[in-house]
């Protein structure tokens, strides 16, 4: 247990360090009240997570399999509870709405009961800067945890390129964490300084970086148009949305021109296809059904279909909504983008590996007496271990669906907004919760809690929670 507490401390230590950017933000802005929140909380984070660390960390032990789940649960529930401090303390918050409002900020949710213009600008800033922390933590523990034991069916070819040591006392241990954080911060300051030599606000540019790269969907613009009103802009952010919803790994074998692994990392070429091929199809029966003009543009449409199929869930234009029909926004937001990214959803891989194994099934109907060839995902052949696994978090996960689905269908909410909040929550999309939300003149505490709980299950995974869950019965 001592172990998992200085992991814990660590990131809390890393969320102190975060709170630095809000405090400049509210330093700028002349909101001292924020500023001494902001401090006094930093301050005493920073104590508290340091001298935990200190005292601890000569006891660290190797974890075993059981306890590498629990410490992902554990790690999770310390970012949102700590979290919640400049909600209780600087906005006033009750604590229940200050827990839901954390906890949808650090699951890269990003929906807040509370008006966007009632949102100071330090606060918006420590929302969004929640978000892109909670994005690199689900990096980490993917790299850490997820893969290494393949949760799920996870892949873990060419884990080398981010992995460096998972053991506790490796000295690559902070390699590793430099291999995530240098290029996921490098890319996210890449994207702020694009967006403001394009003339968009300084702190409008922050927040659309920070939730590009974290895919969350916390970016409050008050444009009266589209999200930028400007062209260039919106494409960069449709670029950054991408490489958020993309591999770290392909990202990787790019910079490091391994060209020759491209094609063992296809997932990610095939998001960029599927949000180019839906967004030009969507264009042209609009086009069709709709008459020139009377249907959004085909930037819009780009910008729409790569925010659901990323997870991102920022809208193009809020005043009209997004341009994506219902259904088929439902069927994006559920495939999700790709594994190894902050992106939620099933992921292309699994996906894939699903519709190989029962194209399989179905040649083994046919010809029941042949010998077929394994499944195979980027030109490498996948076990029956693994095909088990992948069935597994889709059974999983559809379970967690009708689950959430008779959740808020029992609160009165009819079936639309009701698989909405469902999709929306376990997958991080803030449109589609917003969407499901929108009748409601004041969002009930009940569907706050319940959206809170099943963006938690969502983020950390299903199968971690039951496996953390079976360790603590264990012992």
């Amino acid at each position: 247990m001592q172990t998992i507490i200085v992991f814990a401390a660590i990131i809390v230590l890393g969320l102190s360090l975060c709170l630095m950017v809000p405090l400049i933000v509210a330093a700028l802005g002349g909101d001292w009240v924020a500023v001494e929140g902001f401090a006094l909380i930093a301050v005493a984070l920073f104590l508290l997570s340091g001298g935990l660390i200190l005292a601890l960390y000569q006891k660290v032990q190797r974890l075993r399999r059981g306890e590498m789940f629990l410490l992902s649960v554990i790690v999770w529930l310390a970012l949102c509870f700590v979290g919640t401090l400049p909600f209780l303390i600087i906005e006033g918050q009750m604590l229940d709405l200050a827990v839901a409002d954390s906890v949808s900020a650090a699951t890269t949710l990003g929906v807040t009961h509370r008006p966007e213009n009632s949102i100071s600008s330090a606060m918006a800033a420590y929302r969004g800067i929640l978000g892109w922390y909670g994005g690199f933590l689900t990096l980490v523990m993917i790299i850490y945890i997820l893969a290494p034991f393949q949760v799920g069916g996870l892949p873990n070819r060419d884990l080398r390129f981010v992995l460096h040591g998972n053991t506790s006392g490796s000295p690559k241990l902070l390699r590793t964490f430099a291999e995530i954080a240098v290029p996921y911060a490098t890319l996210t300051f890449t994207c702020f300084l694009l967006l403001l030599m394009q003339g968009v606000r300084p702190l409008t540019a922050m927040l659309a970086s920070l939730a590009s790269m974290s895919t969350n969907g916390f970016l409050p613009t008050l444009s009266g148009g589209s999200i930028f009103n400007n062209y260039s802009a919106e494409i960069t952010l449709i670029i950054f949305m991408l490489i958020g919803g993309t591999s770290i790994i392909w990202h990787k074998t790019v910079v490091n021109r391994r060209f020759d692994l491209l094609k063992e990392h296809r997932e990610s070429m095939a998001l960029v296809a599927l949000v180019c091929i839906t967004a030009i199809l969507l264009f042209a029966f609009q086009s069709v059904l709709f008459g020139a003009g009377n249907h959004p543009t085909l930037l819009a449409n780009f910008f729409d279909v790569a925010a659901l199929m990323t997870t991102t869930g920022i809208l193009h234009n809020e005043n009209l909504g997004s341009g994506v029909p219902l259904t088929l926004a439902w069927m994006l937001a559920i495939g999700g983008a790709t594994t190894y990214s902050t992106a939620g959803g099933i992921s292309l891989h699994r996906l894939g590996t699903m519709l190989e194994q029962s194209i399989n099934q179905a040649r083994q109907l046919v010809f029941p007496h042949a010998v077929l060839a394994n499944i195979k995902i980027g030109g490498k052949s996948l076990d029956a271990k693994n095909v088990k696994a992948v069935w597994s978090y889709f059974f999983l996960f559809i379970l967690s669906l009708s689950i959430a689905l008779m959740a808020f269908s029992a609160m009165g909410y009819d079936f639309a907004a009701a698989f909405s909040l469902a999709v929306g929550s376990l997958n991080s999309i803030a449109s589609l919760v917003e969407f499901g939300l929108a009748n409601d003149v004041e969002h009930s505490r009940q569907a706050l809690i319940l959206m809170t709980i099943f963006a938690f299950a969502g983020r950390v995974e299903i199968l971690i929670i039951f496996a953390a869950i079976a360790n603590l019965l264990r012992q």
